[in-house]
């Protein structure tokens, strides 16, 4: 049975985290490897997402009972702790417990009150994700798509029910575009290399009778002679 999917969607602007995953395929809560990211918004920059939500709820249960599942509406973008253990919600609260480091509880960079996130994935391991920055035709790399800048990612929901877990909702994930530059979450901003690059500044000056030399096998000719 084909579950309800809302089909691939532009996100607003958000902040990219753990972005390692973009390169290297992982696991996750026992899951299959696969590509993805995890995704920051703003609280009030939610409402796209939780249309699309809503419609895949309604589509994949049907009304009433997605209804009943979900609980007051008043609740979103997050939902009480009742309704969470009837349906798996992948809109997480930037200020929870999944928002900080599971040994001290602290909370992830970038994370915080005010703040909600997503984790999006590829359906399997066997294709990255395809990235842009200013380029169109040439892929990102992890020098420009590196958490703590600025995307607006391509992603979907789709609808599933685990035998174990129960019913729930999940994004997949297509297509980033990088839209701005921010503070690294990873402890060092990648370098701006245009601007401190000099053209033509290396001399070889090998020629040269002063040109310090490197040691041979012997120790001659060290340049710390």
């Amino acid at each position: 049975m084909a579950r309800a999917n809302s089909g691939n969607f532009m996100a607003p602007r958000c902040r990219l985290a753990f972005s390692d995953a973009l390169f290297e395929a992982r696991a996750f809560e026992g899951g299959k490897p696969k590509f993805g990211a995890t995704f920051i918004f703003d609280t009030d920059a939610v409402g796209l997402l939780v249309e699309k939500l809503e419609a895949v709820g309604v589509k994949e249960w049907g009304k009433e009972r997605y209804e009943r599942m979900r609980g007051p509406r008043n609740t979103l973008p997050l939902l009480t702790p009742e309704a969470l253990r009837r349906i798996k919600w992948p809109l997480l609260d930037g200020d929870g417990p999944q928002a900080r480091a599971k040994e001290s509880g602290a909370l992830h960079n970038g994370f915080g009150p005010g703040k909600i996130f997503i984790r999006a994935n590829t359906s399997d391991d066997s294709v990255p994700v395809e990235m842009r920055s200013k380029d169109k035709y040439t892929p990102a790399g992890k020098a420009e798509m590196y958490s703590g800048c600025y995307v607006r990612p391509v992603i979907n929901v789709y609808a599933w029910v685990h035998p174990a877990s129960g019913p729930g909702m999940s994004f997949g994930l297509s297509f980033i575009q990088k839209v701005a530059e921010g503070e690294s979450l990873g402890g060092r901003a990648p370098i701006n290399v245009d601007q401190w690059y000099i053209p033509d500044a290396y001399e070889d000056d090998e020629d040269d009778e002063n040109y310090p030399r490197a040691a041979d096998k012997s120790g001659a000719g060290s340049v710390y002679d």
